[in-house]
């Protein structure tokens, strides 16, 4: 865990600056009207996001939990682990940010998470809020990956993706019309809802990284240092990765958790790691080798990953390479 210190202080002005980035870069996509009330984090009562949006923000993870369901494996551990950190997250900024700057309903908002309230207990069976944990995580990969635009279009090929499989399903006859995906295939999930769910994340991501200074610090040392080869692909292909990407890391950091050292041939799983704020130790192995160690409590200290070690991960210099080049969409 990072310590408190100077890195919390920051806290309000680095949430506020997220907020104001990302209204920004939305309003080119005419989101402007949706888009402001974002701002409302963490400075002032009378910018709080209101219940109406706090609300709609996890209806929309309901929605999109319904939509992708059966998609996840069974990651209770993995769900667990990460409710102490966000309760952990939640603590440490409010040592520093006391009430009315960080109210439970704005953070609870930004976490998209409505029965993952702060006085709740971090046991609250996961038959409460299915899939809402999971569908938050990838908001945070997808935060973490792309910028706001590059976000806000790969949740619409996703949805419309997976809008496509299910009434696909339905005419095989593999899946009932009356069953509860092709219900939530025919749910609306509109533009205002996706943006405003992705600038929630976004914002709770920034919170979450000035809090975990130290920590993240290490692994953008390591997305800096190391480079690993890809397959050349264009940025318009980048969401059909998203899906595959996000199921394993929550394959990978439940084993994880579970004191399973696990291993790794590309780098997504050091973003995976980096958004979720959980930091097993880890070795890397490409054009240059690296390692690092995080004593993080909430994982076994004999766990590790280790990323790259296949012979592979050398390729010749005609190929592409890159520290994650997810990031520059």
């Amino acid at each position: 865990m990072a310590e408190p210190g100077g890195a919390i202080s920051w806290l309000k002005a680095a949430v506020g600056a997220a907020a104001k980035k990302e209204t920004a870069a939305a309003a080119n996509l005419d989101f402007a009207p949706f888009l402001p009330k974002v701002n409302a984090q963490i400075n002032d009562e009378n910018r709080r996001i209101s219940q109406r949006e706090y609300h709609q923000n996890y209806e929309t993870a309901r929605k999109l939990a319904a939509l992708f369901q059966d998609l996840w494996p069974d990651t209770p551990n993995l769900i667990r682990t990460y409710r102490h950190r966000v309760l952990e997250i939640y603590k440490l900024a409010k040592d520093d940010t006391p009430e009315p700057y960080l109210p439970e309903s704005t953070f609870s908002s930004l976490v998209g998470l409505d029965t993952f309230r702060i006085s709740a207990s971090p046991t609250v069976p996961e038959s409460l809020h299915k899939g809402v944990v999971q569908m938050h995580l990838l908001a945070c990969f997808l935060a973490h990956a792309c910028h706001t635009s590059g976000a806000i279009f790969t949740w619409y090929k996703l949805i419309e993706q997976r809008r496509q499989q299910i009434t696909s399903d339905i005419e095989k006859g593999i899946e009932s019309p009356s069953s509860t995906a092709a219900a939530a295939a025919k749910q609306d999930i509109s533009w205002p809802q996706i943006s405003f769910w992705n600038c929630n994340a976004r914002a709770w991501l920034q919170m979450a990284q000035v809090v975990m200074m130290k920590e993240e610090t290490k692994v953008e040392q390591a997305l800096k240092n190391v480079e690993l080869p890809v397959k050349k692909s264009s940025i318009s292909d980048f969401y059909r990765s998203v899906i595959p990407t996000w199921l394993s890391g929550l394959a990978t950091l439940e084993n994880v958790v579970l004191g399973r050292p696990q291993e790794e041939q590309d780098g997504d799983i050091l973003r995976v790691i980096s958004a979720w704020n959980l930091y097993p130790d880890f070795y890397v192995f490409g054009s240059k080798n690296t390692e690092a160690h995080f004593n993080d409590r909430l994982v076994p200290r004999k766990d590790i990953i280790i990323i790259g070690c296949d012979p592979g991960a050398r390729a010749p210099s005609n190929n592409m390479f890159r520290s994650l080049s997810l990031s520059q969409l």
